[in-house]
């Protein structure tokens, strides 16, 4: 159970606790905190708390002295799955303020987000080729599971994301040559099928070169194989998706993929995933009008 704690002085509001974008594996979660607002006699003074838009708190009054935001009570809230979005606002003496915290409730058999804690278990050794792809996944994976409940179906999500992730996680179909590969001290660059990378000279500035272009080689690789077969697979079975939580997705994707290379690489690089994931999604269309299936679940 976490504890949420608010304070105020002079007006001014923050919350204390948990932490901004905590993620809690329980439903339940007690507010409580003091507070106060400098106030003249017979001053009126209010807080409001919502949660998701809903009010769980209010209290207002006439003060003749320190106004006492939240008191010294407590309030219980239940989390929605996924993002939820707390506020407060105070008021006291024509004085105002407000904070906003936002915590993540994602279940203990969230089937999306156990392959998360599963992909965060997977070591990422100094130097190691695969490094890049394990942290984007990882990226990735987390965004879209906290953020589930902006998509249109969530079960969807679900689905296609156990079925993306299981089989690197369990290290079938060719994965294990594929990180046999990338596991190499001297990467083999005739492994690699995919096209390499435009690589900006000031990005290998004070770096071994072979090394550089064997890490990138195998992001690509790895990447073109786990969206090319995993993905279409996933997509195959669960279902296209709708085009809103397509793009939603995608967008976490970017985001994820630039985090992790040089302005240049990072816009190269979600070019080609974004080509990669389109042509997989119509593949999928294809494949389900083909076998008579609903296109987007």
């Amino acid at each position: 159970m976490g504890i949420l704690v608010v304070s105020i002085r002079a007006c001014s509001i923050k919350f204390t606790s948990p932490t901004s974008n905590s993620i809690l594996r329980q439903s339940q979660v007690t507010i409580t905190g003091t507070g106060s607002g400098e106030s003249s006699p017979n001053d009126v003074g209010s807080a409001v708390a919502t949660i998701n838009g809903v009010i769980f708190f209010r209290q207002s009054g006439t003060f003749t002295r320190l106004m006492q935001f939240f008191g010294s009570g407590s309030a219980q809230v239940t989390l929605k799955v996924g993002k939820n979005v707390l506020q407060v606002d105070g008021t006291v003496n024509s004085c105002s303020a407000s904070d906003t915290l936002i915590l993540y409730y994602m279940p203990i058999d969230d089937q999306c987000y156990t392959r998360v804690t599963d992909l965060e278990k997977l070591s990422t050794p100094t130097g190691a080729h695969q490094n890049g792809f394990i942290i984007n996944q990882k990226c990735i994976a987390k965004q879209s599971c906290l953020e589930k409940n902006s998509l249109n179906s969530s079960i969807w999500l679900d689905k296609v994301v156990a079925a993306f992730v299981d089989p690197f996680l369990k290290k079938t179909g060719d994965w294990p040559k594929k990180l046999q590969s990338c596991s190499a001290s001297t990467y083999n660059f005739t492994d690699s099928t995919a096209q390499m990378y435009y690589i900006p000279p000031e990005a290998i500035t004070g770096m071994v070169v072979g090394d550089y272009i064997a890490r990138r080689l195998c992001e690509s690789t790895m990447a073109n194989y786990h969206i090319n077969t995993d993905l279409q697979n996933s997509l195959n079975m669960n279902g296209c998706g709708t085009e809103h939580d397509w793009n939603k997705i995608g967008d976490y994707i970017n985001n994820c993929v630039k985090g992790q290379t040089s302005a240049i690489e990072g816009w190269i690089a979600s070019s080609i995933v974004i080509y990669l994931r389109n042509t997989v999604r119509q593949n999928c269309i294809t494949y389900r009008k083909n076998h008579g299936l609903s296109i987007e679940y």
